[in-house]
């Protein structure tokens, strides 16, 4: 009876925090001007109206191939009973978020003792990576955490059986399904499902089994959305397949990975860098703005721990699903074209503190547990702080570029139309403010740029000061083609052009 009241005090403790952060820090109005978000919403609103899944701020309204359907199905029923209504969606977030806290407590407990994955759950309750993209981002990460976690709850306990179907095997490639169709990178579980259980203490007939029953249930569904995918919308699949192999996105003329192989190298060595400093980033925020010799040391010593996290799971007996899963998606964001900063680690997130917190109480197994439980403790607190430190997304925290970029387009519904097609750095955020369909320019020459508002019968231009894209290529084509432009509005240096066609 004691213990059960502290097991509840502890996770009143947990939800207290979690909530007391979530809370304080929803924004108050819709300020994400990545893009991803308002496309999420957008795609929502169109299966919410009925129009199927299509990307109705673009011209014609394509059939959208860019994310899967899972998470904007979620949205729509949000959007279709109570509108634009941002603060119930950053709460759905959060429960999801909370959802994945309490499912990953289940899981690790699983793999080691009571304490030790409450520990692992507390500190991930209060990271600020976690917490920011749970109460202030409208994203698929969280969602698609909180599934991927299922699947490996319910995956580990149907490898672990010797039936070929079972209902652990039947929920987890449902599961799997559902967290393909929130994010593509879902793919990845699937490969270390089946990696992993070529590793397990099981005869060969009985993995056949497995592999078999696994891959049908599963590719079914894929290669019938990937087919449609093909026949829907061929032409934007295939760009948005070349993309992966472009040494840049961002700088296409400098070609492919395929007419440059020794690019795939640095590719990878590139982003493993750039990983190794967001991983300590992530876990050591506090410490690393502090001063530079932390900001050196951290990541190493991260490294280190989570090295020693890693041996110590795995060469126990039957412990490859996590490592596996964390490896292949390790690699496959660190070969992923463009750099997200901490956000793709959300989905390794619990696995992150897993290993360091294995690696921590290995380091100090031999000292008395009072030690163990000051560096945890210690770590808590400067999670804690971090995370209650995080800005608020607001107006007023806005740079200026941002700001006026936002003042534009309330400019633009105030005084244009809603007809014509708009050219924008960021054409998603244009339509959800204006409802102008609008379009990126093609990172290229300034003849290319033309072409293309001459064939979308582009009608204005957006400028703005964020973008450097837009110092690179959209100045150089407003320099060129100038007597064909016509200055509508500007603040500081964000404006809006009319285009003048012949």
């Amino acid at each position: 009876m004691r213990n059960f009241k502290i097991y509840k005090l502890k996770w009143i403790f947990l939800s207290l925090i979690f909530w007391s952060i979530v809370f304080l820090k929803i924004p108050s109005e819709f300020l994400d001007f990545g893009g991803d978000s308002a496309q999420y919403i957008i795609l929502a609103e169109s299966l919410a109206k009925g129009l199927g899944y299509r990307a109705i701020n673009y011209p014609n309204s394509p059939f959208f191939y860019h994310y899967p359907p899972g998470f904007p199905l979620i949205l729509s029923f949000v959007v279709k009973f109570f509108g634009r209504n941002f603060y119930l969606m950053h709460i759905l977030i959060a429960f999801l978020g909370y959802l994945s806290i309490i499912f990953s407590y289940h899981l690790f407990k699983k793999y080691t003792d009571q304490n030790l994955a409450f520990i692992i759950v507390l500190l991930m309750s209060c990271n600020w990576v976690f917490l920011h993209y749970s109460s202030q981002r409208i994203l698929s990460d969280v969602p698609y955490l909180l599934f991927s976690i299922l699947f490996l709850f319910f995956i580990s306990g149907y490898i672990d059986k010797r039936e070929a179907v079972n209902r652990e095997g039947v929920l987890a490639v449902l599961i799997l399904i559902v967290c393909y169709f929130i994010r593509y990178v879902g793919l990845v579980l699937f490969v270390a499902a089946i990696i992993s259980l070529l590793f397990y203490n099981l005869s060969l007939r009985v993995k056949f089994k497995k592999i078999i029953f696994i891959s049908l249930v599963f590719l079914f569904p894929f290669f019938v959305w990937q087919i449609t995918l093909r026949k829907l919308n061929p032409l934007s699949v295939l760009n948005y397949s070349k993309q992966f192999f472009l040494i840049d996105p961002y700088r296409p003329y400098l070609g492919t990975l395929f007419e440059n192989p020794r690019f795939i190298f640095f590719r990878i060595i590139e982003g493993i860098n750039y990983y190794y400093q967001m991983i300590a980033k992530s876990l050591f925020l506090y410490f690393i703005k502090k001063t530079n010799f932390l900001r050196e040391i951290l990541p190493l010593i991260s490294l280190i721990l989570i090295f020693i996290g890693v041996y110590k799971h795995t060469s126990a007996k039957k412990n490859y699903l996590f490592f596996f899963y964390f490896f292949i998606y390790f690699l496959l964001i660190a070969f992923w074209p463009y750099r997200e900063g901490v956000r793709f680690l959300i989905p390794i997130l619990p696995f992150l503190y897993f290993y360091l917190v294995i690696g921590i109480n290995k380091v100090f197994k031999k000292l008395p547990p009072q030690i163990f439980y000051f560096v945890i403790v210690f770590l808590f607190i400067f999670n804690l702080h971090s995370s209650f430190s995080l800005k608020k997304i607001s107006h007023k925290n806005l740079p200026s570029s941002l700001k006026h970029f936002f003042s534009l387009h309330s400019w633009i519904n105030k005084n244009l139309p809603k007809k014509g097609i708009v050219i924008s750095r960021k054409p998603t955020v244009t339509y959800f403010f204006t409802q102008h369909k609008s379009i990126i320019y093609p990172f290229s020459s300034p003849e290319k740029i033309w072409e293309k508002i001459k064939k979308e019968k582009v009608k204005y231009i957006i400028i703005d000061e964020f973008s450097r894209e837009t110092y690179y290529y959209l100045l150089p084509f407003i320099y060129k083609y100038r007597k064909n432009l016509k200055l509508l509005y500007r603040i500081g240096n964000t404006g809006i052009f009319k285009v003048l066609l012949d």
